[in-house]
């Protein structure tokens, strides 16, 4: 089964181990694309079939979820599809590798500039299914996901799941999604709100205001639900078919956050304190909203990062709680580097920074040589860690694959263990 749709993000890899799940079979994830070689290809199917069999697994009982990723590859490629999917056998040198011919295949083709299915012929020998942003498949999340959803807000299923989502992407908007975006807005959701041990209830003076809290929050989730990406993604501004996706995206996507406007507030729920706080963050017309604070320097930023993030550092003073010496925000930052100083611009990125962080959301920083991106990640870093760095830099240059760089990031991992 080849599964392909027409954008990014509608939900291919959903609906296969649905389907794996639905046929009661073992779910294994197979990863290929990038810069290979026969070398690699043979190490990692060779590494998958010694993971099967030592676990005594039997072959039709296993399904392999073969998920593509764009490649220059197209000779090696074309090959291994060949001895994967036709003869079930894969050399290398003088070495064999035979693929029982029981194990269930699904195969994952990506959304890139070229057109995949042209370039590797062989797949369109098999049954293929596209999907759209009108089929995509349904929502399949766990059982401890529709747990946490139950107890919060007594949503018990992945229909209930889908129209809470439906909901509030229509009170922000949003009227054509995909899955990475539905994906964002659930993680983000359950990122501030899981910990909850009971069901949501906000109140100010007596009144319940729980609908009004998760409704703000909504609104906060726009600027990462419904971005520059996102609006590529759903066809949104994209009606010119002779420009590729960089041409779209530069066109869509304004990424100088120097003249972005946050007209409705960033939610952070206070777990501890059962609160949520709105942060209006700072622009040129801050003095016409009520609820805009005034930040004069970087004692008033940290004052705010402190509030949000409820951190038990002192903003001004050093102070010694339960035995142990917590250093002042403000010495955290001026450490190593009395230069540093948090501005509006600054400020803005690393309350983004922050959301991202909760939900475990990849961030790309772009900009020049010395503009201030490691100082950021670092301080940043450092305030979150009551002044110690364990910020991972890993110098990327063109002399390094995928396989070097998967070397160097588990020789990290095993020095962290340590």
């Amino acid at each position: 089964m080849v599964i392909s749709s027409d954008l990014c993000g509608l939900g291919k890899s959903e609906k296969i181990k649905k389907a794996i799940k639905d046929a009661n079979k073992i779910y294994f994830h197979f990863l290929l694309g990038g810069i290979l070689t026969k070398n690699v290809i043979f190490k990692k199917l060779d590494n998958l079939l010694k993971e099967i069999k030592k676990n005594n697994y039997n072959s039709k009982d296993i399904a392999i979820h073969l998920d593509l990723t764009e490649s220059e590859e197209t000779s090696i490629l074309n090959e291994f599809f060949f001895s994967f999917l036709i003869t079930k056998f894969y050399l290398n040198n003088e070495s064999i590798i035979y693929i029982p011919n029981d194990i269930d295949i699904y195969i994952e083709i990506p959304n890139c500039f070229e057109n995949y299915s042209s370039k590797f012929g062989i797949l369109n020998i098999f049954k293929k299914e596209n999907i759209t942003l009108e089929n995509m498949p349904p929502f399949n999340y766990s059982k401890e996901m529709i747990d946490i959803f139950n107890r919060m807000l007594g949503i018990n299923s992945n229909e209930g799941i889908k129209e809470f989502v439906e909901k509030y992407f229509k009170k922000i908007g949003i009227e054509k999604y995909t899955y990475h975006q539905i994906n964002i807005f659930i993680k983000l959701f359950i990122s501030q709100y899981s910990k909850f041990k009971g069901k949501l209830i906000f109140k100010s003076n007596d009144v319940d205001v729980t609908e009004k809290c998760i409704e703000d929050f909504s609104k906060s989730t726009k600027y990462f639900t419904n971005g520059g990406f996102a609006r590529l993604l759903t066809g949104t501004d994209n009606n010119d078919e002779n420009k590729d996706y960089i041409d779209k995206l530069s066109e869509i996507y304004d990424n100088d956050l120097k003249g972005m406007e946050f007209p409705d507030p960033l939610i952070f729920i206070i777990k501890e304190k059962m609160i949520y706080d709105k942060l209006y963050i700072p622009t040129k017309d801050s003095n016409k909203s009520k609820d805009t604070r005034k930040y004069e320097n970087s004692k008033d930023y940290l004052k705010r990062i402190k509030e949000i993030l409820n951190l038990p550092n002192n903003v001004e003073k050093d102070e010694e709680k339960d035995g142990k010496m917590l250093k002042s925000l403000l010495s955290i930052i001026e450490e190593k580097n009395n230069n540093y100083v948090i501005t509006i611009d600054n400020f803005k990125k690393m309350v983004l920074l922050i959301y991202r962080i909760k939900v475990n959301v990849p961030v790309i920083l772009m900009g020049e040589t010395g503009c201030g991106k490691t100082a950021l990640i670092t301080k940043l870093n450092q305030i979150l860690n009551n002044g110690e760095t364990n910020v991972e830099i890993i110098n990327i240059h063109p002399g390094i694959t995928d396989e070097k760089l998967c070397e160097i990031i588990d020789q990290k991992n095993e020095l962290a263990q340590k």
